[in-house]
């Protein structure tokens, strides 16, 4: 059996949805547990503004047993070599990428990349969990997204996405599912 790891990427610039973000990939990480899967909560970032590692602590309640805090990251590329670093040791894994649903996209494009480069991709499975910025409106949401489409062709210029066509139609399945209609 796999085994079910929740990564949370923090926000450095907004703790109110840092801690958003995280609550979600804890929750999930708690249905785990007590469904006696073996998983583990992986929280990446924040190494420019990002939650401290007490606030983190402070804030998770029940379980502390198999979290991971790194907060050496400070954006997306450096998130996702992290979290291929930790991955190396653990390639029998299912990943749950917690992340924004504006942010989703470069955040899964991002990590996909950094894992065929290690050559470990296939032996992955990514699901993405978008967990939401409702409370931002939809006039922020969309000048989010038009941010990280900026981001997008910049990390697609460096070669540090996984562009193909493969990946672009899993992204397209993912978002279109019924995560992004549910309400977190």
């Amino acid at each position: 059996m796999k085994e079910k790891l929740v990564i949370v990427e923090q926000k450095g610039s907004d703790k109110i949805e840092c801690l958003e973000r995280i609550f979600f990939g804890y929750a999930l990480f708690l249905k785990f547990r007590k469904l006696n899967f073996a998983s583990r909560l992986l929280i990446v970032g924040g190494a420019n503004k990002g939650l401290s590692e007490k606030e983190i602590i402070s804030n998770l309640r029940y379980e502390r047993k198999g979290i991971i805090i790194d907060r050496t990251a400070g954006n997306t590329k450096e998130k996702s070599d992290r979290i291929v670093q930790y991955l190396n040791m653990n390639a029998n894994t299912e990943i749950f990428l917690v992340t924004s649903l504006y942010h989703q996209l470069r955040a899964y494009l991002t990590l996909t990349k950094a894992l065929k480069d290690k050559g470990i991709m296939k032996k992955l499975h990514i699901i993405n969990y978008p967990c939401d910025t409702n409370r931002k409106g939809i006039i922020k949401v969309l000048k989010y997204c038009m941010k990280e489409l900026k981001k997008i062709i910049t990390y697609n210029s460096k070669g540090d996405l996984s562009l193909s066509p493969k990946d672009i139609v899993q992204m397209h399945l993912i978002i279109s599912s019924s995560n992004l209609t549910n309400t977190h």
